[in-house]
């Protein structure tokens, strides 16, 4: 029983892993770009740990394990955005997010 309550012990003491969060705003050449399909990676796993659709352009928070991501944005119509981030305090990131058009009308600022 002695050992029991010492495990228990250490294991109170013992740091919890970090926790950290992804946020973000996708924008393209003619401002927030809507339902778009944000999907995130664990990157030593290669699993999809998210994915979001968003109609608004912006997402999250999204909480995470601290750790090393891949982030990939698609939209119809606009190039696939794909970036690889790192969490590694414990605290959030906010990704700014621009996409390029890839097809449809010309936009006010091409």
């Amino acid at each position: 029983m002695k050992w029991i309550g010492l495990l228990a012990g250490v294991l109170i003491v013992l740091p919890c892993s970090g926790q950290a969060s992804i946020s973000g705003r996708v924008l393209g050449p003619d401002g927030l770009v809507q339902n778009v399909k944000v999907v995130v990676f664990n990157v030593g796993s290669h699993r999809k740990v998210k994915v979001i659709k968003t109609p608004t352009g912006e997402f999250g928070p999204v909480p995470l394990a601290l750790g090393r991501y891949k982030v990939e944005v698609r939209k119809r119509c606009f190039k696939q955005y794909s970036e690889e981030v790192t969490l590694s305090e414990d605290k959030p990131l906010w990704l700014p997010i621009g996409l390029y058009k890839t097809c449809g009308p010309p936009s006010l600022f091409e």
